[in-house]
């Protein structure tokens, strides 16, 4: 999958290349990603926590595409 969203676990995330795709872990188990906060993914503070989480990505994948 090249410039696509993975919505899993990481158990799925190691059948992708990080550098096309990026990957948003929403199901157990999650290894490579600890979380402290009770933020949800449904409704709209769900929504707003997704944005949050697909925008941050989407920033680090343009810093690894310019080294």
């Amino acid at each position: 999958m090249e410039g696509g969203l993975l919505l899993g676990s990481s158990n799925e995330s190691a059948h992708i290349d990080p550098r096309g795709t990026q990957y948003l872990p929403v199901a157990y188990p999650v290894q490579d990603a600890l979380y402290l906060s009770e933020s949800p993914f449904m409704g709209l503070r769900g929504a707003r926590h997704i944005e949050e989480l697909l925008w941050n990505g989407n920033i680090l994948q343009r810093k690894q595409m310019i080294r």
